[in-house]
């Protein structure tokens, strides 16, 4: 949509949009519009079939008071049209959109596009072919005159511009990921379903931002927009479209036993369908939200219909794992009662494709649920993931007592979801495995085969490492834990969380060069299909805090754009990334682009209220506002994030603790120093290295020169590029070493740490002042200069060359091209001395130490 409005505002002959029926070529075509309105008059043009069979038709109404000598002679014809778009226009650019330009008569698009070749009209066009028009458009392309746009399905970032106009204003990360992923992308059914969610008060305007108030609704205008399209297919086309809207998937072996097989052809040639090849072939309905909406809007009655006509040839071991959850849950809607095991393979099934409310409601079918353990975890575990903490500890407390009966890995998962249920409720839990459910488990392990035992064994391994880091006790993780992502006989998902935990640790605990390559590994594997979705978020999660930790953070950002399709980060969950957005900016001090998705996160978990995050997004808003000087606020942020009592993993604490401390600088910068070491110190103490030179490093910039040596001592028990970096920060700080300072900032600026790559140049500057050193003054200077522009939008030069007068716009562009100083005196008539004299108040606006800097700036 930007892209389409960028294209139309030079004075080119403009856009044409292309691409399949129903993609959002004409939604696309007015937003587009939209964002350019003010520049043009606009003239509509619709292409019919009716059109098309006159000449000149879809012109008739811009034509309709020219006489009939003019009509029958083409060049007077378009002589009187542009006279006629001239008078309308009044003086302003004309842009005429042609929608539909398929049914465009050749007579029609030839006088458009000598309108073009004229330079007096602007074409935006939507059509399906490229060579609509009798192939004038295809001309005007290859002459340069318009540019093709392809439309398809849309990336998250543009996603996020079309919806963000549609809402008139800025909306939540966790809102835009919710509407593309239901949407898919499609530009029309993104805005068509923005539109209904702000009608429906799913959107909700909250501190000036759109949030996520409530689950998307499928209703009004997407639902009759899909029961229409359905009521168009024919008897068993119709059939085959329901059932799969129900089912969200069928092995295509089990659809030929249903229907006749041309009939799923037909749907798979007309793009209704798609086939996905995994064991066997797969089909599921191409279109997501059409396929959503049928399931949501579907009649009781009609359901049901279509449940007996398929029960004869579909057993419950036939469903895939995506459909299983949708099955039990379409056997429940029609009266049918499946069995206990069946209910809880479905539960199960949809806990583990994030689907907590599926699996509450599947699971809470079953009767005498506190005697079925199974039963228990899967309630606990759809409740904790829907942020029910209480409920979940109240279901798990309520279980009956487990016996010797259970089998072992009941009792494991008993264990496992006690645990992670209380992380987050206010109750006593002994540290690690709690020891009468360890005895039950070892007890009854020689039951079990001795393959069995090693998965189960790994399993509960990679339960107390979980809560080793959630308290954050890196160091006493066992040494098996590590081992376990290279070995081939665990199954991929233990290898994986293994692999996400060992990054963490290692991250933590010094070993940041392992860190970072383990955590590159380990992304990779995310993208595989059989991964589910609840370890994807878990493990990527901790390879974003290992990268954190690491101060990687320009891979950091990466990570999460990639991870806006990869839909699972922990954090994305919440906040749809923003908040991990924003504390990476945050800890750059990039105070600017930290806010802008801050605020947002802040807004959007003050609705869901998920505790400990809001705390955390609150000490990095007071942080980043105190940068920006806007102290009152800082406070108000930093007295909201001290507030709550929520319970939550020892990062998010820690770095909570740290965005607070800095916050208080504008109080008293030397108390705040102080604190910043004693939290340091216990961090290096208790062997969590990564993060106590996080909380050393900020101290150290504050303090001065004194703390040098220790930060350089305490980054030596650290490698990867952290360590190099304080060590070099540590030492050029206490030997007042510019050489050191200036390797310090060079690797912050590799990193993406921008406050440190300009707080460390502009040490090494003032080094190398103080010892005269004039090649190292000039680099610095460079560093220097160069590391502040990137630290706040308003230091950007090209903001500021907006606000220079016309002299020093002049001055900069002349001095630019090379221009010497005697020749620009003698060009603006004004001695040599003035001229250096203002190119040095120039130098200082733009922040930078010379003419090549300003040449590099100003072109």
């Amino acid at each position: 949509m930007s892209r389409t409005a960028a294209q139309l505002l030079p004075s080119c002959g403009g856009v044409i949009l292309t691409g399949e029926s129903g993609i959002g070529k004409t939604t696309i075509a007015k937003l587009a519009l939209e964002k350019v309105a003010g520049r043009f008059h606009v003239e509509y043009i619709r292409g019919t079939a009716g059109s098309a069979k006159r000449p000149y038709g879809a012109l008739e109404f811009l034509l309709n008071g020219l006489d009939e000598d003019t009509l029958r002679h083409p060049a007077l014809l378009l002589e009187g049209l542009a006279q006629v778009l001239l008078d309308k226009a009044g003086g302003r650019r004309i842009l005429i959109s042609v929608e539909n330009a398929d049914w465009i008569d050749p007579l029609a698009a030839f006088t458009l596009a000598q309108l073009v070749r004229a330079k007096l009209v602007t074409l935006l066009i939507t059509c399906r072919e490229v060579d609509a028009g009798g192939g004038e458009f295809v001309k005007l392309g290859l002459e340069n005159h318009l540019r093709r746009i392809e439309v398809g399905a849309l990336d998250f970032r543009s996603s996020a511009d079309l919806i963000e106009q549609v809402a008139g204003g800025g909306v939540s990360s966790l809102a835009i990921q919710s509407l593309w992923s239901s949407a898919r992308g499609v530009p029309m059914h993104l805005h068509i379903l923005t539109k209904e969610q702000l009608r429906e008060g799913s959107l909700r305007l909250h501190n000036g931002v759109w949030v996520l108030a409530k689950p998307l609704v499928l209703s009004g205008e997407v639902a009759s927009g899909a029961l229409a399209k359905l009521d168009a297919f024919p008897g068993q086309e119709r059939f085959v479209v329901e059932i799969l809207a129900l089912a969200g998937e069928l092995p295509l072996n089990i659809l030929g036993g249903l229907v006749d097989p041309s009939v799923v052809d037909r749907l798979e040639e007309r793009l209704v369908l798609e086939t996905k090849l995994v064991r066997s072939p797969v089909v599921q309905l191409k279109d997501r939200l059409f396929a959503d909406s049928i399931r949501a809007n579907l009649p009781p009655g009609r359901r049901r219909s279509l449940w007996e006509d398929m029960m004869p040839a579909v057993r419950p071991s036939d469903m895939t794992k995506l459909s299983l959850p949708h099955y039990v849950l379409w056997g429940l809607d029609s009266g049918a009662r499946p069995d206990d095991e069946l209910l809880l393979a479905a539960a199960s099934t949809a806990n583990e494709l994030r689907d907590p409310a599926a699996a509450l409601r599947i699971v809470q079918v079953i009767e005498h649920r506190k005697g079925n353990p199974r039963a228990v975890v899967e309630e606990a575990r759809a409740l904790a993931a829907l942020g029910r903490w209480d409920e979940a500890d109240s279901t798990l407390s309520g279980m009956e007592p487990l016996t010797a009966a259970d089998a072992p890995e009941v009792v494991a998962a008993v264990l496992i979801e006690n645990l992670r249920v209380s992380r987050s409720v206010p109750r006593d839990t002994a540290a690690g495995l709690d020891e009468s459910l360890r005895s039950a488990i070892s007890a009854a392990l020689h039951q079990l085969p001795e393959s069995n035992q090693a998965m189960l064994t790994s399993r509960l391994v990679l339960a107390e490492a979980e809560q080793l880091c959630f308290e954050g006790r890196y160091s006493e993780i066992p040494e098996t834990v590590f081992g376990m992502y290279g070995n081939s006989d665990l199954p991929f998902s233990q290898r994986v969380r293994a692999g996400g935990m060992t990054a963490e640790a290692f991250a933590m605990t010094g070993r940041q060069h392992e860190s970072v390559e383990l955590s590159r590994s380990v992304l990779d594997e995310l993208w595989q299909d059989d991964l589910p979705g609840s370890v994807r978020g878990e493990v990527h999660f901790q390879v974003f805090t290992s990268l954190m930790v690491s101060g990687m953070f320009a891979e950091c950002l990466e990570m999460l754009e990639r991870g806006s399709e990869l839909k699972a980060a922990r954090l994305g969950e919440l906040v749809g990334g923003e908040l991990a957005r924003g504390l990476v900016h945050a800890y750059c001090g990039r105070a600017d682009l930290a806010l802008q998705s801050l605020h947002p996160a802040v807004s959007q978990l003050q609705v869901q209220r998920p505790g400990a995050l809001l705390q955390l997004a609150h000490a990095a808003t007071a942080y980043v506002l105190t940068l920006q000087q806007e102290t009152g606020q800082a406070q108000e942020h930093a007295a909201l994030a001290r507030t709550s009592d929520s319970r939550g993993s020892w990062i998010v604490g820690r770095a909570t603790s740290y965005f607070l401390l800095l916050s208080r600088t504008h109080h008293s910068e030397e108390a705040a120093a102080a604190e910043l070491l004693l939290h340091a110190e216990a961090e290096l103490l208790r062997g969590n290295s990564g993060h106590g030179l996080s909380f050393l490093s900020a101290a150290v910039r504050m303090a001065g020169k004194e703390s040098g040596a220790r930060l350089a001592e305490a980054a030596q028990k650290t490698d990867g590029l952290l360590g190099e970096m304080s060590e070099h920060l540590g030492n050029g700080l206490f030997l007042d070493d510019a050489q050191l300072l200036l390797k310090a900032a060079r690797l912050a600026r590799d990193a993406g740490n921008t406050l440190l790559y300009f707080e460390s140049a502009a040490a090494a500057h003032a080094a190398a002042l103080r010892s005269g050193n004039r090649s190292d003054i000039k680099v610095a200077r460079t560093l220097e200069n160069a590391s502040y522009r990137q630290l706040h939008y308003s230091n950007n030069p090209d903001r500021v060359l907006t606000l220079l007068t016309p002299f020093e716009l002049e001055l900069a562009r002349r001095a630019a091209k090379g221009t010497t100083s005697a020749e620009l005196g003698r060009k603006l008539n004004l001695s040599t001395r003035t001229v250096d004299w203002h190119l040095g108040r120039l130098f200082d606006k733009l922040h930078v130490s010379g003419r090549v800097e300003l040449s590099e700036i100003v072109s």
